[in-house]
């Protein structure tokens, strides 16, 4: 059975291996996201409050149509991690640590709004390969926000628009 969202839900602590997790509704996570596989579909956002921990690990992950927005700390370790007309949004105050190789993608052939917005820290800071940001419609480091590469490895943002208004610096 595919889990559908038709209306805002909070939980404390949320985990997806496989399927898509379907609906136009909001899901709130307050502890604990952990995404090793699926789809994040449909319309809505998912938000990781402040305090919350997210680990994306594993195979490949797709956010199709939905919204991730951290306010808390995320942290990509494996897997590449799919937009179909998806955003990523890292609010002020939050993070987003890559600390392995992969690739976040437009997928969907399609003339999309695919984007990866930060507001918050976005830091490279493990692997020792390459981690693109690839055919994006936008990869935005806002005013205040921090992309940084820290470490070990390469980033690359490829056939995508960067605006820079934050602090980008290796």
């Amino acid at each position: 059975n595919q889990p559908v969202l038709s209306i805002a839900t909070t939980i404390g602590s949320f985990q997806e291996s496989a399927g898509p997790l379907g609906g136009n509704g909001n899901l709130t996570v307050t502890t604990s996201f952990v995404w090793s596989g699926g789809t994040l579909a449909g319309g809505g956002q998912v938000v990781l409050m402040p305090g919350a921990t997210g680990l994306l690990a594993g195979g490949t992950k797709t956010i199709a149509g939905r919204e991730l927005i951290t306010q808390g700390a995320v942290t990509w370790t494996t897997g590449d991690i799919h937009l179909d007309s998806g955003r990523i949004n890292v609010n002020p105050g939050s993070t987003f640590a890559m600390t392995g190789d992969g690739t976040i993608r437009d997928t969907d052939g399609a003339v999309t709004t695919s984007t990866f917005m930060n507001s918050g820290t976005t830091r490279k800071s493990g692997g020792v390969g390459t981690t693109s940001l690839l055919g994006l419609s936008a990869v935005t480091n806002a005013a205040g926000a921090l992309f940084e590469v820290f470490q070990n490895g390469t980033m690359l943002i490829v056939n995508s628009p960067f605006a820079n208004s934050g602090v980008a610096r290796t």
